[in-house]
C-alpha cells in the first residue's frame, strides 16, 4: 500500500460481498488493484438487522480508510446472493431494484 498511501489522485471504490458465511469488503483503485481488505463470519443464526450491521461497519471502517489515505472514493457496490432465512430456505422479500 505505501505506493498509494496519501495520494489523492488514487480514485477508488468499496465493494461488500454479504455471503451465507462471511462477509467480504475491500477497496480497490480504478485498475482493479487491492488496496485493503476485510473479512468478518457472517453468522446468519443472529438475524438479518446483525448481518447488515455487520456489512455496514465493514463499509464505514473503508470509507474511513479511504479518508485517512486521501483516497478519492467514488463508489460502493454491495453484492448479496440469494436472501436466505437460517434454515437455508430462499426468501423473497420484494426488494426493488433500480438499474
Amino acid at each position: 500500500m505505501s505506493d498509494t498511501a496519501a495520494n489523492p489522485l488514487i480514485s477508488c471504490a468499496i465493494g461488500v460481498d454479504v455471503g451465507g458465511t462471511k462477509i467480504a469488503a475491500g477497496i480497490v483503485d480504478a485498475q482493479g488493484r487491492i488496496l485493503e481488505k476485510r473479512l468478518i463470519s457472517t453468522l446468519p443464526k443472529r438475524g438479518g438487522e446483525a448481518v447488515l450491521r455487520d456489512a455496514l461497519e465493514l463499509a464505514e471502517q473503508l470509507r474511513d480508510e479511504t479518508r485517512r489515505q486521501g483516497w478519492n472514493l467514488r463508489a460502493l457496490g454491495v453484492g448479496v446472493c440469494e436472501l436466505v432465512d437460517t434454515q437455508a430456505r430462499g426468501a423473497d422479500v420484494g426488494i426493488p431494484v433500480r438499474l
